[in-house]
C-alpha cells in the first residue's frame, strides 16, 4: 500500500470540513446527494477492519460531527442519512484508503427509500414491499400526514421536478400553492414534461388571482420554453353532465424516470394544504404503467374533458362571480394568510438609500448590479413600496425578462411586496399571446418586447 497515492490526501487540509489527530472529513467529489462526505484516515489504511482502534474511533468521531455541520448548513435539513462503507471490491470498494460516506437523505428523493442499505442487492432491499404479482406489479404505499413530520411537498416535491407527465387535480387553488410549486413545475417544463393541472370552482374557493397567474404561467412555457408543455382547465360544477352537489377531488399523477408517483388524499393546492397544515394524502410508488395507475389517468381525463380551457374571458367572468357570491359566504380556506414581510438586510437598506438619493438628484434611471442569490428580486420590491411612499399612491411595476425562473419568481416577489400595502393590486402578463398592460404589475418577456 505505500505506493498508493490516496485522491483525499490529495485535499489541501484547508478544504477539509472537519478533522481530528487521525482522520478528517472533505466532500465527495461524485456526491449522491448535496452535502455528501467522505471520512477518511490520515494513514492510508486499506479497510475500516485494518484500521486500528483508535483510528475507527477517531472516524466515527467525525461522521457524528459531519451530520451535526450538515444539520447546520444545508437547507432544508436532511430528513436522514445513510452512513457507511465499502470494504473489499466485492462490496464495491474502489478506491484502497477506508473512507465512509456520510450521505443527507430526503423525503421523496427516491421513489421508496425503504431498505437503505440493504438494497446493495437489488430487489433483496424493501421486503416489507410484496414480491410482484403474476401480472409483473409491485407498489408500495405511504402515508404523508401533514406538518409537522411529513408534509405532502415535502414528499413529492422533487418527483414533480424530474415529472415527464403529472397531472394534478384540486377543489381549489391558491396563490400561496403557486407560489411553493412554481419552481418544481417550470423545472419539469424545461425537461419536456406536459404537466395538466385541473381545478374546480366549488363554492368559488378558487382564487381568481391564481387562475390569472396559470393563464400567464402557459403563456410562459408556449413562448420561452419549447419542449415541455403546461395546460389547465376549470371545472365548473354547474356545467358537470353529472350535476355534483360537492366537488372534493385532491389527486396527483407524476410519471419520471423512476416510475409512477399516485397522490390521493385531503391536500388542495395551498401551502396550508401542502406544507403548513395537517393533511392526510395516500402516497403510491407504482411502475407508471400499472392498473390503478391507469385507472387514475382515465378518470382524470375523463374529468378533465368535461372542464373548461382556462382563458381570460372564463377568469373574468370566474372573478365576477366569486366576488358576488363571497358577499354572502366566505369559507373558511378560501383567503390565504398574507405573509409578514422580512426587514430588508444591510445591504439592501444601503442600496435603498442610495436609490433614494438618486431619485433626489433628479435621476431617472438607476441600475444596481449585485451577485446571484443575495436578493436582488427583494431590493426591487422594497424599491417599489419606497418609491409608492414618495407618490403617496401604488406605482406601475414591469418586469422583463428572458428566462421563466426569472419570471415566475420575480412576479411571486414583487406581487406579495405590493399586496402587502396595496390589497387589490392587479398583475398582468405581456408574453406570448397575451397583450395585457392594464395591471398594476406587468410580467413582459424579452421575446414579446422584442
Amino acid at each position: 500500500m505505500s505506493q498508493f497515492e490516496s485522491p483525499f490526501l490529495a485535499v489541501p487540509a484547508g478544504d477539509w470540513l472537519c478533522s481530528n489527530d487521525l482522520a478528517f472529513a472533505i466532500f465527495d467529489g461524485f456526491p449522491v446527494s448535496p452535502g455528501h462526505i467522505l471520512v477518511t484516515t490520515r494513514r492510508i489504511v486499506e479497510t475500516w477492519f485494518d484500521a486500528a482502534d483508535a483510528e475507527q474511533a477517531a472516524l466515527m468521531a467525525l461522521v457524528k460531527e459531519s451530520k451535526r455541520l450538515l444539520d447546520l448548513q444545508l437547507s432544508p435539513k436532511p430528513d436522514g442519512y445513510n452512513v457507511g462503507f465499502n470494504s473489499g471490491g466485492a462490496a464495491g470498494q474502489t478506491v484502497p484508503h477506508v473512507h465512509i460516506h456520510v450521505i443527507p437523505r430526503y423525503h421523496g428523493d427516491v421513489p421508496d427509500p425503504r431498505g437503505g442499505v440493504r438494497h446493495v442487492i437489488p430487489d433483496k432491499g424493501n421486503y416489507l414491499v410484496s414480491a410482484p404479482t403474476k401480472s409483473g406489479s409491485s407498489h408500495s404505499l405511504t402515508l404523508a400526514t401533514g406538518q409537522p413530520h411529513s408534509p405532502l411537498w415535502k414528499s413529492i416535491g422533487q418527483r414533480v421536478s424530474s415529472a415527464v407527465e403529472a397531472d394534478l387535480l384540486a377543489s381549489f387553488i391558491q396563490p400561496s400553492g403557486l407560489d411553493l410549486i412554481q419552481l418544481s413545475i417550470f423545472s419539469a417544463l424545461r425537461g419536456g414534461a406536459r404537466i395538466r393541472i385541473l381545478v374546480g370552482d366549488y363554492l368559488y374557493i378558487t382564487s381568481a388571482e391564481a387562475l390569472r397567474r396559470l393563464i400567464g404561467w402557459m403563456a410562459l412555457a408556449d413562448e420561452i420554453l419549447e419542449d415541455g408543455t403546461l395546460e389547465v382547465r376549470l371545472a365548473e360544477i354547474s356545467k358537470l353532465p353529472s350535476k355534483p352537489d360537492s366537488f372534493h377531488p385532491k389527486a396527483w399523477r407524476i410519471v419520471d424516470s423512476s416510475g409512477g408517483l399516485l397522490v390521493v388524499g385531503s391536500s388542495n393546492l395551498s401551502k396550508a394544504a401542502l406544507e403548513t397544515g395537517v393533511e392526510w394524502n395516500l402516497i403510491g410508488q407504482t411502475t407508471g404503467s400499472e392498473p390503478i395507475d391507469l385507472a387514475l389517468a382515465h378518470a382524470f381525463t375523463d374529468l378533465w374533458q368535461q372542464a373548461t380551457p382556462l382563458d381570460d374571458e372564463l377568469v373574468s367572468r370566474y372573478a365576477l362571480d366569486s366576488k358576488e357570491a363571497r358577499r354572502k359566504f366566505i369559507p373558511p380556506e378560501s383567503v390565504d394568510l398574507r405573509e409578514i414581510l422580512h426587514q430588508p438586510r444591510p445591504w439592501q437598506r444601503g442600496a435603498l438609500e442610495s436609490l433614494n438619493q438618486i431619485r433626489a438628484g433628479d435621476y431617472r434611471r438607476a441600475l444596481v448590479a449585485v451577485a446571484t442569490g443575495l436578493g436582488k428580486t427583494w431590493l426591487a420590491a422594497f424599491d417599489v413600496l419606497a418609491v409608492g411612499k414618495l407618490l403617496h399612491r401604488q406605482p406601475r411595476v414591469l418586469i422583463i425578462a428572458h428566462r421563466a425562473e426569472i419570471l415566475i419568481q420575480a412576479e411571486a416577489t414583487i406581487r406579495t411586496a405590493m399586496q402587502s400595502e396595496w390589497d387589490k393590486t392587479c398583475v398582468t402578463w405581456y408574453l406570448g399571446a397575451n397583450s395585457d398592460m392594464s395591471g398594476d404589475l406587468i410580467v413582459a418577456s424579452v421575446q414579446k418586447l422584442t
